[in-house]
């Protein structure tokens, strides 16, 4: 959802393939995910609309809104489908760029997922076939139904296509850092689970001394001390990384646009404060390092929450972190949790259900009523992804709430999983007001009990996280980037696309800066990064490994220093 491949290439890409300049037989494209369900739309959103007014109590005004947001996740499934049809009576070769480890895995759950999409979807037709064959003592098989059998039979292709080792595989990319290794040891272990064969493994920035003897199936690219983008360059780059020779080019500098000034102090009177970014800039490390700083400088209960599904908080602290608060020994104040999406999904459902079930005991009505409670069970199926992860941190802000913690720091997701959790509070609120007035059509036939005051519950905690993410006086976001020519477009993207949601960005941090309290990156992008976010600008050393621990990350924040731009730096 964050594309860099245009970056890579050097080459302006859209959402439908265009040939690659200079390389015969390639074409590249960067896939909406929008755009891809707009096309589905306009193809099925006729059947969808018949089939939610036949099946349910919603009229032609509230299905048309239920469309809009009953399937929406089904950009990024619709997107994935898109891979069958570039595929299928087709002799070419497809490599998909992922987006990093917990995007892609929550993209490789959507199959699954959409199995609920379409089992309410079925229900609803059950329903509709129910009570027609009961008027007409005939059922008749109409587009509607060709739909659904459609989909089925896709979900079920695309299935078979993700775990057939024969046409599918997945090649893993890595840092030889031990916070990267360990994730990326993980990622392979889900991959095992979903039955998705993998083909070997890339260990980026690879010095020699990590990977002695590198195992079967592994490259070692070796560092570069320039990025390289372009068709030229990235010949150049597999050339070396086949060969295993390391890159030189010259640096390009800025003729010392940026300076170093006095240690970075993070603001210590907020009560959110969330750390984004690409994918491998150091995000979980910054936030678990201003975290112990917050701790150690404030009185009260600091909460370290990691929000990525390939969560690596516990690896950077050097402890195990799960879905509860974990005391970080060194630091009193200090507690860490991993975000439990699943578990707290799962109780939300099977609580709906529940009550669900309780409204029809003893409801007289044959086939109508039967039908009319599966379609009231699965629409709960319906719910926008995500919605998983942004309960599960409704819960944990109770917390702030109880006052448990005075202070919540957040390691987020990259870029583009980042941006769906921000947008996801609106989206979700829109979808419970839905799914509330299509309640309100049963309240007359089953009455609500409590079903509906828990999705009003939902509704009003969901406002005032919207309420909270927003406030400048309550919350603050630091950008993490790396001084690289692929950090600087794709943080450019971010800082608008943060601005446009009224997020406030209070300030960057670009890592992997400073030698000795001197520049020693590359400086021309970094005072690209400068002028591109707003706030506070800092720099943070460059390490030969990451920090892992207490102490090793306590020096790392202390090392953080302001940047001071220049005159001619404008």
């Amino acid at each position: 959802p964050a594309h860099s491949l245009g970056d890579a290439l050097g080459q302006r890409l859209g959402p439908e393939p265009i040939p690659v300049e200079g390389v015969p037989g390639l074409e590249a494209m960067e896939v909406s995910a929008e755009h891809e369900r707009e096309r589905f739309l306009a193809s099925n959103r006729g059947q969808l609309l018949r089939l939610i007014e036949r099946g349910t109590y919603l009229d032609e005004a509230d299905a048309a809104g239920f469309v809009d947001l009953a399937l929406p996740g089904m950009d990024e499934l619709a997107a994935l489908l898109r891979l069958l049809a570039l595929v299928h009576g087709s002799d070419r070769s497809v490599m998909l760029d992922t987006a990093p480890t917990g995007h892609t895995l929550r993209l490789l759950e959507l199959p699954s997922l959409a199995r609920g999409w379409l089992e309410a979807l079925q229900a609803m037709e059950e329903k509709h076939q129910a009570v027609s064959g009961a008027l007409t003592g005939s059922v008749r098989i109409d587009d509607v139904s060709d739909m659904l059998s459609t989909f089925d039979r896709e979900l079920a292709s695309l299935e078979t296509l993700l775990r057939d080792p024969d046409r599918t595989r997945f090649l893993l990319v890595s840092t030889a850092e031990p916070v990267v290794l360990a994730e990326t040891e993980r990622f392979r272990q889900s991959l095992h689970r979903l039955g998705i064969a993998i083909a070997g493994r890339v260990v980026n920035r690879a010095s020699g001394s990590e990977e002695s003897a590198p195992a079967e199936g592994m490259i070692l690219v070796p560092p570069l001390s320039q990025d390289l983008r372009g068709v030229r360059g990235l010949r150049c780059f597999a050339g070396a990384a086949a060969l295993g020779h390391t890159i030189t080019a010259a640096r390009d500098q800025t003729g010392g646009s940026l300076r170093i000034g006095s240690r970075f102090v993070p603001p210590l009177d907020l009560i959110v404060y969330l750390v984004g970014g690409k994918g491998g800039v150091g995000k979980s490390t910054v936030a678990a390092a201003l975290a112990i700083r917050l701790a150690e400088e404030r009185s009260g209960g600091v909460l370290l929450l990691g929000t990525d599904p390939a969560g690596s908080v516990g690896d950077v602290l050097g402890l195990t972190v799960e879905g509860a608060p974990t005391p970080v020994g060194e630091v009193p104040s200090l507690h860490a949790q991993e975000l439990d999406a699943a578990k707290v999904w799962a109780g939300f459902t099977d609580e709906y259900r529940s009550e669900a079930e309780r409204l029809f005991e003893g409801l007289l009505g044959g086939l109508s009523a039967a039908a009319d409670q599966r379609v009231l069970e699965r629409l709960i199926d319906l719910a926008p992804p995500g919605l998983d992860e942004l309960m599960a941190l409704l819960e944990v802000l109770e917390l702030l709430e109880k006052g448990t913690y005075g202070k919540l720091v957040i390691d987020t997701a990259p870029t583009g999983h980042l941006l769906r959790l921000l947008e996801m509070p609106g989206v979700a609120l829109q979808w419970t007001h839905t799914l509330l007035r299509l309640l309100l059509k049963y309240r007359e036939v089953i009455g609500l009990g409590q079903l509906a005051e828990r999705v009003l519950k939902l509704a009003h905690s969901l406002r005032a996280l919207l309420s909270l993410l927003t406030d400048p006086e309550r919350s603050w976001l630091l950008l993490v980037a790396l001084p690289e020519s692929l950090s600087v477009p794709e943080t450019e993207r971010l800082a608008d696309r943060l601005e446009a949601m009224s997020i406030p960005v209070g300030g960057l941090l670009i890592n992997r800066l400073l030698r000795s309290e001197h520049v020693s990156g590359d400086e021309k992008h970094a005072a690209e990064l400068t002028r591109i976010a707003p706030g506070v600008h800092a720099a943070a050393p460059l390490l030969k490994r990451g920090p892992v621990g207490v102490a090793e990350l306590t020096a790392f924040s202390g090392g953080w220093r302001l940047i001071e731009r220049t005159d001619d730096a404008d």
